[in-house]
């Protein structure tokens, strides 16, 4: 479940970029009301995905997600 973790943790960071932006506005645009949720969506799909599967594509995709985290560059101001 530790890749559950490191998603959940991606995601989080990610959700919480956008909902301090839409604070530090006063406002939450439709986009970013749609990309929060999308990424929700996603972390859901993508959980269950990880659920049902053990095999070597997780790896694969925990990489995949730790390297486009640290190349986006998302801070949280939480």
């Amino acid at each position: 479940m530790k890749k559950i973790s490191v998603l959940s943790q991606d995601v989080l960071e990610k959700i919480s970029g956008l909902i301090s932006k839409a604070l530090n506005d006063d406002e939450i645009s439709d986009e970013e009301f749609s990309l929060i949720f999308s990424e929700l969506d996603t972390f859901r799909e993508t959980k269950a995905k990880l659920r049902t599967t053990q095999t070597p594509k997780d790896d694969s995709l925990l990489q995949k997600i730790a390297l486009k985290k640290s190349l986006s560059g998302v801070k949280s101001c939480v």
